[in-house]
């Protein structure tokens, strides 16, 4: 309070005749009409001019933003077709065996039940043995790889979810294509990591990930995820995390996966373990 009033009064007579001229002003104005119109119009321009130079000015400020969105939004678009790209190519690409049958049959499902928060999760779907699906079918949920059928009622059939510890899944880095061995580490629901890709693999963020077939339960080229970034943790491999492209909070609708040439493969494969023992 002091320093204002020391202000004021080392300023008086210069603010005296500061106040003396806008009276004048106003007066010299009010005394023809004319003269207050061209100074209203003036007092408009100006506020005009300031505030299209404050809007230009914020919006210069706020480009470094719109252009982190921008990017954002690019990549999850890239991604969504790259996963649905991968998914019709999957869908369409229907190999057929000697009866000239189709090697694969879908079936269509409906989630009635899910957990996402446990260490180990499943998820219920409204379809059973009386509908054709049984135990180690594929589920996939808006194309993307989503758990394993574990076991089916008449009706019902639980599903053990991606979002599993004890879950592994051979997966791929679709561009190189070395692959791993995919788990949840039960951290967040959103991705998964992806071990033993060597060091020297140039791994990038977003590069598509995807089922290797190396499995007898997962057909090759299943869309799994994205790379979100590669954790290094010693030795000759990189642990790569992935964002998942299904999202398991809105899982809805699922397709299932019988591959009908499973059975044959089993029977060849536990041939050769026998015999190697």
């Amino acid at each position: 309070m002091t320093g204002l009033l020391r202000f004021l009064k080392r300023f008086q007579h210069l603010a005296f005749f500061i106040l003396l001229e806008s009276l004048a002003i106003v007066v010299y104005l009010q005394s023809d009409y004319l003269l207050k119109a061209r100074a209203g119009f003036w007092l408009k321009e100006a506020e005009a001019f300031v505030e299209e130079h404050l809007t230009s000015l914020s919006s210069y400020l706020g480009l470094r933003d719109q252009n982190e969105r921008l990017v954002a939004e690019n990549l999850a678009l890239r991604n969504e077709l790259e996963r649905r790209r991968i998914a019709v190519e999957f869908l369409h690409d229907v190999k057929l065996d000697s009866l000239h049958k189709s090697q694969y049959r879908f079936y269509g499902g409906t989630v009635v039940s899910n957990s996402v928060v446990k260490q180990h999760n499943y998820f219920a779907i409204d379809v059973g043995a009386k509908d054709g699906i049984a135990p180690d079918m594929p589920v996939l949920a808006d194309g993307s790889v989503a758990g394993i059928v574990l076991t089916t009622s008449r009706h019902y059939s639980i599903v053990i979810s991606l979002l599993n510890t004890d879950m592994r899944l051979s997966a791929k880095l679709k561009r190189t294509g070395y692959f791993g061995s995919l788990r949840w580490d039960g951290v967040n629901y959103q991705t998964a990591l992806l071990s033993d890709i060597p060091h020297h693999v140039d791994v990038r963020e977003g590069d598509t990930v995807i089922t290797t077939g190396y499995s007898n339960i997962f057909p090759p080229d299943l869309f799994v995820g994205v790379v979100d970034n590669v954790e290094v943790k010693g030795g000759d491999f990189n642990i790569v995390r992935v964002k998942l492209g299904c999202d398991f909070k809105r899982m809805h609708y699922v397709t299932l996966i019988d591959d009908r040439l499973r059975k044959e493969r089993d029977s060849i494969e536990q041939t050769l373990r026998s015999t190697d023992e």
